[in-house]
This record gives C-alpha cells, sequence and structure tokens, in this order.
C-alpha cells in the first residue's frame, strides 16, 4: 500500500516537471506531436529513475552485506537515499523515482543485509 502511493507521487512530480518544461519552453504544435514527445521523456524520466534506482540498490546491498560494525552500517544506511537522489539528478532521470526504488529493493534485503548487533 505505501510502495503505490510512494509511485503515484514520483509520477506526479515526473508529469508535473513535464508539463512545467512545456510552459517553460512554450512548445507549439500539433497535439499528437506534443503528446508523443511527453510519453518518451515520461518514460525516460521514469524508467531511467527506476533502472537507477535498481542499479544502486544492488550496489548498497553488496556493500552492507560486507559491513560490520554497525556505526558504519547506519552512516550507510542513512547517505543512500541523499545519494541516490543526487544521482538521479546527474543522470537527468527522475530521483524521487531512484530513491523509491532504491529505498523498496534495500528493503526487501533489510533482514539479510542488517546485523543483529546493528538491529539491537
Amino acid at each position: 500500500m505505501q510502495a503505490e502511493s510512494l509511485f503515484n507521487d514520483a509520477t506526479s512530480l515526473v508529469l508535473f516537471q513535464i508539463a512545467v518544461s512545456f510552459a517553460v519552453a512554450g512548445t507549439a504544435g500539433p497535439v499528437a506531436g506534443v503528446l508523443a514527445h511527453a510519453a518518451g521523456q515520461f518514460a525516460v524520466l521514469a524508467a531511467g529513475g527506476a533502472a537507477a534506482g535498481a542499479v544502486i540498490a544492488i550496489g548498497v546491498i553488496a556493500v552492507r552485506r560486507r559491513v560490520t560494525d554497525p556505526v558504519l552500517e547506519t552512516v550507510v544506511a542513512l547517505i543512500t537515499p541523499y545519494a541516490a537522489y543526487v544521482i538521479g539528478e546527474v543522470l537527468h532521470v527522475s530521483p524521487v523515482m531512484t530513491v523509491i526504488v532504491a529505498g523498496l529493493a534495500i528493503g526487501t534485503q533489510r533482514g539479510r543485509i542488517t546485523t543483529a548487533q546493528t538491529r539491537l
């Protein structure tokens, strides 16, 4: 339920970003062409953000499996969403989608990558 809400919010933000870019650029032309361009831009932003989030999650999971120090593990967990957002921005994809996908993917592995000492 929570993941669906996050994806709805990310989709809304991506659509808003597209609408603002069209308004600022003053794009005019055939409606079909504008809609096709918007759909393509949406696909790049959303799918690119999801792919970037998945790649980040794979990397973070690999790192957290090897970390045994509880403080370092906590630091990595706290830095991950910020790093994912910045990477999404740098790649010019949806940073919100990047963070959501990374968080959900890492969350599914939480029991395997978090040590008992850190959980305590």
